[in-house]
């Protein structure tokens, strides 16, 4: 695939897309203890769009995130990228379930890790991580310590590790499950005005149905391990505001979703 375009949406030079063809994967291969997690996934996420994930627990969610991240490999299937340079693994920022700030080291220094490693010179850093922290709204938390944070600050700041680096495709892997809803409720606002700013590609995995429907433009259904895609649902919502979520169309959004899944748990039972 070139770096034309994925499912016929044209990708910006900041976006990445992804296509997963027969992905599937297998723990502990060919002994006792082998699970199969995934099984031949095909999945398409145009650059520039936000996809959920959503699935029962252990149905291989964040694997296929871990997979695309490099941090596991697929047992069989391929991963096929578009944007950027042909060939060419796109910019990645991952976010995990916890915010995994380093305890020792400034909130802006946490940001400004994965530059680091990259090799970008300290003053480049420094800059680039203020800005990241701006469009989480932590500009006047550079020298804090985590410690000092509340639980949604940590999250907010491990956001912007994740996108201070520019990434072409963003991997969030349940960032705010651990948070109370009010909490919650803002972080997804702002996420959803950062992605609709930045526009870089996004799959978001989580087990909140009403999370899936208010941030993505698609949530993708995985059945019960082995996790395989048994649909997916358009969310035409026109606007994501707080009064969004009390229309009756968010509603029969969730309710579509809720359906779908709950079919697939009954045809696995």
């Amino acid at each position: 695939m070139t770096a034309a375009d994925v499912g016929g949406i044209t990708a910006r030079s900041h976006a990445a897309g992804v296509r997963l063809r027969s992905l599937s994967r297998v723990f502990a291969p060919g002994t006792p203890a082998a699970v199969e997690a995934l099984r031949s996934v095909d999945l398409e996420v145009p650059p520039g769009s936000f996809t959920a994930l959503i699935g029962p627990s252990g149905c291989g969610k964040t694997t296929i995130l871990r997979i695309l991240a490099g941090l596991d490999e697929a047992s069989s299937g391929t991963i096929e990228y578009a944007g950027g340079v042909e060939g060419a693994e796109p910019r990645l920022g991952y976010c995990f379930q916890e915010p995994r700030l380093l305890p020792w080291r400034t909130v802006a220094a946490n940001v400004a890790l994965p530059l680091e490693l990259s090799g970008v010179p300290k003053q480049e850093r420094r800059m680039r991580a203020a800005t990241a922290l701006g469009k989480v709204e932590l500009s006047g938390f550079l020298r804090a310590m985590p410690a000092a944070l509340s639980g949604g600050m940590k999250m907010r700041a491990s956001v912007a590790r994740a996108i201070v680096a520019d990434p072409q495709l963003l991997l969030l892997d349940e960032p705010f499950g651990a948070l109370d809803d009010v909490t919650r409720y803002r972080l997804d606002e702002m996420l959803h005005a950062l992605w609709s700013t930045e526009r870089f590609t996004t799959l978001l995995v989580t087990h909140s149905i009403p999370e899936a429907v208010f941030l993505a433009e698609r949530v993708v259904v995985l059945s019960p391990r082995p996790g395989r895609i048994i649909g997916e649902v358009a969310i035409d919502l026109p606007e994501r505001t707080k009064e969004a979520r009390g229309s009756d169309q968010f509603s029969r959004l969730v309710q579509q979703v809720y359906r779908l899944l709950l079919a697939a748990m009954e045809s696995a039972a």
